[in-house]
């Protein structure tokens, strides 16, 4: 462009985005067994939560990732194609070379890793979800006109020590979930801002 300034930035933006993909491998290969841990303990849960016959439906859960998964590829690789092609009519061929491969390898890399992160959330957020309805159905609630009949007070004592049980081990995960993507998720957010202040 005529601006020095936008020049300047979106070289930096550029660089910054190469290395924020290098920094986000690094960070998940020297966390991969924290990162584990979060699968490991939610599959524990699910195990916790069976004995009083509280299970997510898996199935209907695998459809939903699928379904969601596929459009947001579709879109990625739409808007990828067409990007690509303003790149390659707008931009010297002599560094389209460099700056298409390293377009799509940033994209892909960020889409990647904030679709595993979206769904791991989302995964997390279902099993408190699991812990809301189990209150639902073993106690009485606000909303219901008529109560319900209510077991014995020893059971009752027993199943919300385990529920509150089986809340502590969600913290303990969003708690790890934290600690594993929060610095990536923030890098990715300076990445956005600055390519929308650099953009052109």
């Amino acid at each position: 462009t005529t601006s020095r300034v936008i020049n300047i930035g979106s070289r930096f933006v550029l660089l910054f985005e190469i290395t924020n993909v290098l920094v986000s491998i690094i960070s998940m290969f020297i966390r991969r067994q924290e990162v584990w841990g979060i699968f490991t303990r939610c599959y524990k849960f699910d195990e916790e939560m069976t004995v009083l016959k509280m299970v997510l439906d898996h199935k209907k859960n695998l459809k939903r990732f699928v379904v969601v998964a596929l459009l947001m590829v579709a879109v990625f690789t739409t808007m990828t194609v067409i990007t690509d092609y303003y790149l390659f009519l707008s931009i010297d061929p002599a560094i389209s070379m460099f700056l298409i491969p390293s377009y799509n390898v940033i994209n892909a890399s960020m889409t990647t890793s904030l679709m595993s992160i979206a769904f791991t959330l989302y995964a997390i957020f279902l099993r408190f979800q699991l812990v809301n309805d189990s209150l639902k159905k073993f106690f009485v609630t606000e909303e219901e006109d008529e109560p319900k009949a209510q077991k014995t007070s020893t059971l009752l004592c027993k199943i919300i020590a385990k529920l509150a049980d089986q809340h502590d081990s969600l913290v303990d995960i969003i708690n790890l979930f934290n600690k594993c993507f929060s610095f990536q998720l923030m890098n990715v957010i300076a990445g956005m801002f600055l390519t929308n202040i650099f953009r052109f």
